[in-house]
């Protein structure tokens, strides 16, 4: 089987949410050495901080470095080129994707406390991972919990 991991954290030191993605990363082919895992990193450091060197894994780095742009158009090009049989988001979901989709959500603090995060930064991810939510096939969170009220942005 094919997976892909879309690793939004990875290499760009963003504590909790990295950590997530990189111990995943890690544990994922040290237990499944069958499977391909094809790591679609929007960090350039993604690759030196996850570290697994192994024959099922495989690192893509998503140029240039505007991110909207490789959100929108990288990423998916990249799925379409790659047909894995399924997509897991570990914290940014792509805005849209043809794939089976599982959604992680590492942290509900954007949603419970929008005020700890300024609109800027808010307000396109709150929204990135509402799109995320609907479009995604199976949607997960740390906590075990989807509450539909805490996850609105507005």
């Amino acid at each position: 089987m094919k997976y892909s991991l879309f690793l939004s954290n990875a290499g760009h030191d963003s504590g909790g949410p990295e950590n997530y993605e990189v111990e995943l990363v890690r544990a994922l082919p040290r237990i499944n050495r069958e499977d391909e895992f094809h790591l679609l990193c929007l960090h350039r450091r993604a690759r030196q901080v996850v570290g697994v060197d192994q024959e099922n894994v495989f690192y893509h780095d998503l140029p240039p470095s505007i991110r909207p742009v490789r959100m929108t158009t990288t990423l998916p090009c990249r799925l379409s080129r790659l047909k894995p049989e399924l997509m897991h988001s570990t914290f940014m979901p792509p805005p849209f994707t043809l794939e089976p989709q599982i959604l992680m959500l590492v942290c509900f603090s954007m949603f419970e406390h929008p005020e700890f995060y300024p609109r800027a930064i808010r307000i396109p991810a709150a929204s990135a991972h509402d799109i995320g939510h609907r479009e995604a096939d199976m949607d997960r969170s740390a906590s075990g919990r989807i509450d539909p009220e805490v996850w609105s942005h507005e």
